[in-house]
């Protein structure tokens, strides 16, 4: 069961808003916290190929992706380290709740 799905085609951004909520209100980063975003093959879900970073609920992330399937989870770093997951990529039995699709661009102008 896919709770999120991203779609982009080959080249283009990903372009997305985090509607990040915790106890009932809009979550506010603290001044040493950042979001990231993680993303890993389909296949292999454990092995993230690329993380980005942003301070805000607003993403613009420029990928490089091969056509396909990706699994991606988005959580918050501060600056000791520490991180937390709030939109984790699989469930239990590695099944994707977070999936993105890369499409294949046919003209490139």
């Amino acid at each position: 069961m896919v709770l999120n799905r991203l779609i982009i085609t080959q080249g283009d951004p990903l372009r997305f808003h985090l509607n990040h909520t915790e106890n009932g209100e809009v979550y506010q980063l603290a001044e040493d916290e950042i979001y990231f975003l993680a993303i890993a093959k389909d296949e292999n879900p454990e092995n993230a190929m690329v993380c980005f970073f942003n301070n805000s609920q607003d993403f613009e992330v420029y990928l490089s992706l091969e056509e396909g399937s990706y699994v991606f989870e988005v959580g918050i770093k501060n600056d000791s380290g520490d991180s937390r997951v709030i939109l984790p990529s699989v469930d239990e039995r590695r099944r994707a709740l977070n999936q993105l699709i890369v499409l294949r661009r046919l003209y490139d102008v």
